[in-house]
């Protein structure tokens, strides 16, 4: 997973939103996202889970991750 791409995503969906209301739609303390946001702590599974949770319609290819598929198309070569 891209890191940097996550976190730049993470902002960008945040918009104007204050940081304890993004955090509560990602169910995540707003003290972990703050740290994130920080470089403090990287995204861990309940983060990401909570962003793919959140925003369904985005991709993980905008999230910074790899689809399965792509692994696999990866592997072969």
């Amino acid at each position: 997973m891209d890191q940097r791409r996550f976190l730049e995503k993470l902002r960008q969906l945040q918009g104007n939103m204050p940081l304890q209301a993004f955090a509560r739609k990602l169910e995540i303390d707003p003290s972990y996202l703050s740290r994130l946001y920080r470089g403090e702590r990287s995204p861990g599974l309940q983060a990401i889970q909570g962003a793919l949770r959140a925003f369904p319609q985005v991709s993980l290819k905008e999230w910074g991750m790899r689809a399965p598929d792509d692994v696999k198309k990866r592997r072969r070569c």
